[in-house]
């Protein structure tokens, strides 16, 4: 069975200000900022270039949505109908990615956890895996977990040990 990947809501508000999310802000700003300057200035106004606008509005609008506006939806459902739980621990692993730099390529680590456990009412355990970014150390295979998942997409689940 594959498993599929967990939900992850973000820990708390100050997370969104984490990068490479704060990025993003003073980007979407200056981009929004540079627009009433070039009228300003005098440019002449055509299409293309009020295509060009709203494509950029689109672009970085829509990476603050996916960056910070989904994962607190799923943070404020998890606090609003959260269900607790525990799960079993069946797999730990680290995986290894390149990060490619004009300069030179670094290898990285990330840590997932491939884990188990039933939805209240439901009648078959759900097998999802996660990455982890803190408490990898706290969880051990063959061992059950505290974890809390939202009662409508059990596949938003944030585990204690990550708090």
């Amino acid at each position: 069975m594959n498993p599929q990947k967990r939900i992850r809501p973000m820990l708390s508000v100050r997370e969104a200000f984490r990068m490479p999310q704060i990025i993003l802000l003073p980007a979407l700003l200056v981009s929004c900022g540079l627009i009433p300057l070039s009228l300003a200035a005098g440019t002449e106004i055509t299409l293309r270039y009020l295509l060009g606008v709203g494509f950029a509005t689109l672009v970085f609008g829509g990476l603050i949505l996916f960056t910070i506006g989904i994962p607190a939806v799923h943070a404020n459902t998890l606090r609003r109908d959260g269900v607790d739980g525990t799960a079993k621990i069946l797999k730990k692993e680290k995986r290894e990615r390149i990060l490619i730099t004009p300069t030179h390529n670094m290898a990285m680590e990330d840590a997932w956890v491939t884990f188990e456990f039933t939805p209240q009412g439901a009648e078959m355990a759900l097998v999802l895996e996660a990455e982890i970014s803190r408490g990898y150390g706290k969880l051990q295979e063959g061992k059950n977990a505290k974890i809390r998942y939202a009662r409508g997409n059990p596949r938003i689940v944030r585990f204690e040990a990550e708090l």
